[in-house]
């Protein structure tokens, strides 16, 4: 197990997670009066919270950590790199195309400064989805402030520690603000998605000290009893929501384990599958997957645009068979988050400062 530089098994997930998202969105587009696990696929953003926590607290260990100082500003600057300049030209693209009364509007500017997440209205005017964004940065802040708490072996009681104030927050706001705008808005913050985030940190961890890692995910017995850990949890939970649907959120218990089970699931599954061997190690660094691993952020801010854009098309609309406009709209938008990827991304990439 290497301990520095890209890890493809990561990239994987992250194409399973966009893969979880884009066709949940484009699923309920297309055949709308369907029930599919397909539905489910919007935990996709739980999946991408336990990789930001693995992938971001092994930079901050390589990269922004050196001789006990921190590199704040190298930090700042290449996280803002990063995820800045492909949001903001999404952001323009979306407002200037859809709703370009709001161009110089409050919502705006607090997209534009990941602060979105101040009410619910603001949060989701303009793009859905984009609320990920604000809870990104809010975790960017908080372990370039505090990631040294997890850096000893005491870091594991801490990540205990704060996923259960994590579960406790949960519970609070669910049982004062039940499934309303309030109580989504405030749940969804930083302190209520902290579990997910700390199950990648821990992964991270195990990740540096590869003994550790093969004694929990060595041998083939213990790979196969740790998925199928997570393949149960991660189905018990897609049963609950597929069966009843959101207003299982107004339970007060299922809103408060919900997701840090859903997180747990996609950690108990990521443990052993990141150390394969062999050809089982060679599917994991699956060409095309990886690929798509890759474009997975410009997929993420540009799928729902390409979906409104198709779907306004009356000769795209007018294919005979939905499982065409579906596979076509996908593809579309992969073509779109591959430039955007090669365009933008990278090319703001190579303004990163090293250290």
């Amino acid at each position: 197990m290497t301990t520095t530089g890209h890890i493809e098994e990561i990239d994987s997930f992250r194409a399973l997670a966009i893969a979880l998202v884009a066709g949940f969105h484009y699923y309920k587009a297309f055949f709308p009066q369907a029930s599919s696990p397909i539905l489910f696929g919007w935990t996709g953003v739980d999946l991408f919270f336990v990789i930001s926590g693995f992938v971001l607290f092994l930079q901050f260990k390589r990269r922004y950590l050196s001789h006990g100082t921190v590199h704040y500003r190298t930090y700042f600057r290449n996280r803002f790199l990063r995820i800045a300049p492909a949001f903001y030209v999404a952001l323009l693209a979306e407002v200037l195309v859809f709703h370009p009364v709001a161009l110089l509007s409050l919502p705006v500017l607090c997209h534009l400064t990941f602060t979105h997440m101040a009410t619910y209205d603001i949060a989701y005017s303009i793009m859905p989805i984009y609320w990920t964004l604000a809870v990104e940065a809010e975790f960017y802040v908080f372990l370039i402030l505090f990631g040294r708490i997890f850096l000893d072996n005491r870091g594991y009681l801490i990540l205990l520690v704060i996923t259960a104030l994590s579960v406790v927050y949960r519970y609070v706001v669910s049982a004062s603000f039940g499934f309303s705008h309030t109580g989504v808005l405030l749940i969804n913050h930083l302190p209520g998605r902290f579990a997910e985030f700390c199950f990648g940190i821990a992964l991270a961890k195990l990740y540096l000290h590869s003994g550790r890692w093969e004694a929990l995910a060595g041998g083939w017995m213990r790979k196969a009893c740790l998925v199928a850990a997570g393949v149960v949890i991660y189905a018990w939970c897609a049963h609950l929501w597929l069966k009843g649907g959101d207003p299982i959120f107004n339970s007060v218990p299922v809103s408060t384990a919900f997701h840090p089970l859903v997180g747990l699931a996609f950690s108990l599954i990521m443990l052993p599958l990141m150390s394969l061997r062999g050809r089982m190690k060679a599917l994991m660094r699956f060409r095309p997957v990886v690929f798509l691993g890759l474009i997975s952020y410009s997929l993420y801010l540009w799928h729902m645009f390409a979906l409104k854009m198709v779907m306004g098309i009356p000769a795209f609309m007018s294919l005979p068979w939905p499982g065409l406009q579906f596979s076509g709209a996908l593809g579309i938008a992969v073509l779109w988050a591959a430039a955007s990827y090669y365009l933008i991304e990278r090319t703001f990439l190579k303004f990163r400062a090293s250290s």
